[in-house]
């Protein structure tokens, strides 16, 4: 798993660098607090990357991955698309995306807050739905962390947890948390 956060690392870093082309911006949600922008990102299991945009802090990028993607071995290509084998199968384990928080500097260097193993996707009979479900949910998250005056201390997984409960509409849903890595 250390291979995840090395590629994002890599993918944070070609922000930095003045030859490349900035990401490509998909769309952007205004609000009297600030800014957020939904971000195309070409990495394995990329499911949403959000940048949180406030006036006078840190600039936030949320990213969500889908863990059944980053658990696989690559075997091949095929027409463009890149085949995996999932190679680790763990019945016991729950979790279904991994959730991570970056703190950006305006100088562009970036530090992970935290990340975390979460499952955003309980007992759905759809995964497009819960596809969706878990996409929606973190763009709430970030619409609601707007609304806080500091993000130091903000319940990243709390927040979230409500919100797929709201877009799965299973209220009793528990997203299990389990802490990826801190910095």
């Amino acid at each position: 798993m250390a291979n995840w956060l090395r590629t994002l690392r890599r993918w944070l870093r070609k922000w930095r660098k003045r030859k490349s082309t900035p990401p490509r911006i998909i769309k952007r949600w205004y609000t009297k607090y600030g800014a957020v922008l939904q971000i195309e990102r070409k990495t394995p299991g990329a499911r949403a990357t959000l940048r949180i945009v406030k006036p006078q802090e840190c600039d936030f990028l949320l990213v969500l991955d889908y863990l059944c993607e980053l658990q696989g071995d690559i075997v091949g290509e095929f027409d463009g698309t890149i085949i995996t084998l999932r190679s680790r199968y763990n019945a016991a384990i729950v979790q279904t995306h991994r959730f991570a928080v970056f703190c950006i500097a305006p100088s562009g260097v970036s530090r992970l807050v935290n990340a975390w193993d979460v499952d955003l996707e309980g007992i759905s009979t759809s995964s497009a739905r819960a596809t969706l479900s878990a996409g929606r949910a973190l763009l709430q998250l970030a619409l609601a962390s707007l609304r806080e005056k500091e993000l130091s201390n903000f319940d990243w997984t709390g927040i979230l947890e409500e919100k797929i409960r709201v877009e799965l509409g299973s209220p009793n849903h528990r997203i299990n948390v389990t802490l990826f890595e801190k910095l």
